[in-house]
């Protein structure tokens, strides 16, 4: 622990370490007379974290659950969905919610890099951020039509152009 000002009535106490620390405060009068009075205060680290069942591909659309995985003393979470297209188009969402779980609907072929911020009950904040973490996949059927009319016969020649498939 690091005590700033230990003579003023307002000492500012810092910890490095999280841990339950014993405080002691001892006052003399200017008759020489002393109190002591003691309290235990706990000093704590906050850490984002995260997980999801649906990291990785998912098939478009896709019901996604977010879990925050550190809760003590955490009052605020916000949630920000990073997503690029399969175009390259990029756009955020965020949810902030009191809960340490999300569950949202995501409906874009798209790859999602997620980020946590949590907020403690004393002011304190943390970030966790994955990119690439959730990945919505889903074919994307597309074909052309060139005809060829000879004398009596039509002749079409199918090209498909179809992305994200494995096959056809």
């Amino acid at each position: 622990l690091k005590i700033s000002n230990p003579h003023e009535s307002q000492a500012m106490i810092s910890a490095s370490k999280a841990g339950n620390y014993l405080l002691e405060l001892t006052v003399q009068n200017n008759f020489g007379c002393t109190g002591s009075t003691s309290l235990y205060i706990e000093a704590y680290e906050l850490d984002a974290l995260f997980s999801s069942p649906n990291a990785g591909e998912q098939c478009k659309p896709a019901i996604v659950n977010l879990n925050s995985e550190n809760n003590e003393y955490i009052n605020s979470y916000t949630w920000n969905l990073h997503e690029t297209n399969f175009q390259g188009v990029k756009s955020s969402t965020t949810f902030n919610t009191l809960e340490p779980n999300l569950e949202t609907l995501l409906n874009e072929i798209a790859d999602y890099d997620v980020e946590l911020i949590i907020g403690s009950t004393h002011g304190c904040m943390d970030t966790a951020k994955v990119e690439d973490y959730i990945n919505l996949i889903s074919p994307r059927p597309y074909f052309t039509v060139t005809e060829k009319m000879v004398c009596d016969t039509l002749e079409l020649e199918l090209n498909d152009e179809s992305k994200f498939i494995d096959d056809f």
